[in-house]
């Protein structure tokens, strides 16, 4: 899997560095971002927020899930788990 986690710089056309990350990378840290809403949600400054609105980040993360799945098969499942538990614990 760590093949999928490779990122690198090069050169674009105006002679600027770029960062290119795999789908899988981005996918990965579109979780840890939408779990660390969840998080503020819940316990931080947001913790007002509706059942509705915390609901919709799970189905969030739920999609995105979803996309990992088709990217590398059913170990999408632990890597999502693995990035809520990190960040919510």
């Amino acid at each position: 899997m760590a093949c999928f986690e490779q990122c690198c710089s090069v050169w674009g056309p105006d002679k600027e560095w770029f960062r290119l990350e795999s789908e899988v990378a981005v996918i990965k840290r579109r979780i840890e971002q939408e779990c660390e809403a969840l998080r503020l949600a819940m316990d931080g400054f947001a913790s007002v927020a509706s059942h509705e609105a915390i609901m919709a980040r799970y189905n969030r993360l739920a999609d995105f899930q979803a996309e990992l799945e088709e990217l590398i098969g059913p170990g999408a499942k632990e890597i999502v788990c693995e990035l809520y538990t990190r960040c919510l614990g």
